[in-house]
């Protein structure tokens, strides 16, 4: 994962990456988040419905050459210092919308299909969401709603 320039505006400033990464993708992506292995392992081994998806790695276009083509000078600013091993943690315990049920895991994926196609929501059980909280992670915000047909 990088911040690229031509997305997120000017360079990053400093070089910790983030406990949880949000993804502002469309579609199947948008249900789970990026994080640490370590924080996926540790989640995973404390709470139900929870998966863990491999990341494929590719070079980042943006760490030796500029937007306008030409190769850098020195080291990106917005680059981590150091390599970090991220992964995709997600749900694939399903509940659709228009007939909520109780939740049999502490995480979920909630689905409702609309004008616009299937939307999709990363979810937890209250309860989870509390024991989450006190874990105190970076980058996370827990919002509590309901689930509407």
């Amino acid at each position: 994962m990088w911040a690229d320039e031509s997305v997120y505006g000017p360079p990053a400033p400093g070089s910790k990456v983030g406990d949880f990464i949000k993804t502002w993708l469309m579609g199947s992506w948008d249900c789970g988040v990026f994080t640490h292995r370590e924080i996926a392992q540790r989640l995973m081994d404390t709470f139900t419905g929870l998966k863990l998806k491999e990341l494929a790695w590719f070079e980042n276009p943006r760490e030796k050459t500029l937007k306008n083509g030409k190769p850098r000078a020195r080291r990106a600013k917005w680059l981590p210092e150091r390599e970090v091993d991220l992964v995709y943690l997600y749900s694939d315990y399903y509940i659709d919308a228009r007939e909520p049920t109780s939740a049999q895991t502490d995480f979920f994926t909630v689905t409702r299909m609309d004008a616009w196609g299937v939307s999709t929501w990363f979810m937890c059980t209250p309860e989870a969401a509390g024991k989450l909280i006190s874990m105190n992670y970076d980058n996370l915000a827990v919002k509590e709603t309901t689930i509407v047909g």
